[in-house]
């Protein structure tokens, strides 16, 4: 699934252009983007092209019989958050970081043909055309999606048997059930969630003099305030950006996370409209 976010990717090689998608945390100084290209008649780690994207250099290796015969390096500054790149394979290679429209190396030879495309980061994805991404939270197995602190995000759940989604921010700790049809915190008068029906909830992270997360629904997310339940958002103050929501496995639910950077009711208006 092209829009499913993997830590390794091997594809064969049939396109010339590759649009690439991966996740640089905030918080941390050694993430990073591997692409390597696999020749026909040779075999990775003997001989192969290389790059390798960190937060403050590109790198492009040529390793033939194990010895690295060509290097170019480029200095970059990434900071964090959803970093995409755009590479064409012909004669030969050309990356482009899309964040900012810049070309980073080009005219770089293909010596041989390529086999298979390798690409390693943290939560890939290639040629997703989609503003979307999603995860499958299978039972017993713990599933962390990305914050991004420069904009909201829309998370959907989705599932063909009843469930209830288990989610950590920040060292909070919430459990959606639904109440009349309506999302809650509440856990003491929940049911399962609904099967075969997306249900939305906004997290929203802005950095002041202290870090606010909101989570909401603007139409239908109930929190639990005190033993009151209203039609309200749930802001959490906290100490740092997160960069990552959990999902409990502790559980046996397994379900679709949706990641969105629009919100859906939206974009489904304005296609109504």
């Amino acid at each position: 699934m092209e829009c499913e976010p993997n830590s390794n990717w091997k594809l064969k090689h049939r396109l010339p252009n590759y649009l690439i998608s991966s996740w640089f945390s905030h918080n941390r100084h050694d993430e990073h983007v591997t692409i390597m290209m696999e020749f026909e008649d040779y075999a990775i780690p003997i001989t192969y092209d290389a790059i390798h994207v960190n937060k403050d250099h590109v790198e492009f290796r040529k390793i033939r019989e194990n010895h690295e015969v060509f290097t170019e390096r480029i200095n970059v500054s990434i900071s964090g958050g959803w970093v995409d790149f755009d590479m064409d394979i012909e004669s030969t290679y050309t990356l482009r970081y899309l964040n900012n429209i810049e070309s980073l190396f080009k005219n770089i030879s293909v010596d041989f043909s390529i086999s298979f495309v390798h690409v390693q980061g943290s939560n890939c994805t290639v040629n997703c055309k989609s503003d979307m991404r999603v995860w499958r939270k299978d039972s017993k197995r713990h599933l962390s999606v990305p914050v991004d602190d420069s904009k909201a995000h829309w998370l959907g759940f989705y599932s063909a048997k009843p469930y209830a989604v288990k989610f950590t921010l920040a060292g909070r700790h919430f459990e959606l059930g639904s109440v009349n049809g309506q999302l809650t915190t509440n856990t003491a008068i929940s049911h399962p969630l609904t099967a075969f029906k997306e249900h939305l909830i906004m997290i929203e992270c802005k950095r002041n003099q202290n870090v606010f997360c909101d989570i909401k629904n603007s139409v239908n997310f109930v929190s639990q305030v005190g033993k009151e339940m209203m039609l309200a958002e749930e802001e959490i103050s906290l100490k740092a950006m997160p960069d990552f929501i959990s999902f409990s496995d502790d559980d046996d639910s397994s379900y679709d996370v949706i990641l969105r950077s629009k919100d859906p009711r939206i974009e489904d208006s304005l296609v109504l409209s």
